[in-house]
């Protein structure tokens, strides 16, 4: 699972990571950053695809949580599991 969101612990020490990366996408893919859209893009799915040899091929995911963005809807995981699912499929 990758983060695109820390929250302020409020013990003086300044976020790592911050809420630019979910205020980011929600201003990409909404035009607006409202706090329930910066909620839902605080976390992600990180992947990686792809290994060929001869005749074979091997997919493979770097993350855990692939079904996670396949239940909440992420159109980029949707995108990429049809882009894998077509091309072993045919």
């Amino acid at each position: 699972l990758c983060s695109a969101y820390e929250a302020d612990h409020g013990n003086g020490s300044k976020p790592f990571i911050g809420a630019e990366d979910a205020e980011f996408a929600a201003m990409a893919l909404h035009g607006e950053a409202t706090p329930e859209l910066v909620d839902k893009y605080k976390r992600g799915s990180g992947m990686i695809a792809g290994f060929s040899r001869g005749k074979g091929e091997v997919i493979t995911a770097g993350t855990c949580e692939w079904v996670a963005g396949l239940i909440d809807g992420d159109a980029q995981v949707e995108q990429v599991t049809r882009n894998i699912l077509n091309r072993f499929l045919t």
